[in-house]
């Protein structure tokens, strides 16, 4: 991977390294330093982001499951 001149590699949040350009003469740089290190790198967002949706997927099968089991019982009384 070739990285251009002015670019360097940070580690993020995730523990992953990833290219960083500092710009000159940059009025928020500071905040935007810090943005880019409190987020995770784009291929441990979509990892995290896959993982949440299967977790909704599983627990809305396991409720509809729940669901149709209780209107399957006969009403007590």
């Amino acid at each position: 991977m070739s990285i251009p001149e002015g670019t360097v590699l940070i580690k993020r949040a995730c523990g992953h390294s990833s290219p960083y350009t500092f710009k000159k003469n940059e009025r928020y740089g500071r905040q935007r330093l810090e943005s880019f290190l409190a987020k995770k790198c784009p291929d441990c967002t979509k990892a995290a982001i896959a993982a949440q949706e299967a977790q909704q997927k599983a627990e809305s099968q396991r409720l509809k499951e729940q669901k149709r089991a209780t209107a399957k019982q006969p009403p007590a009384g």
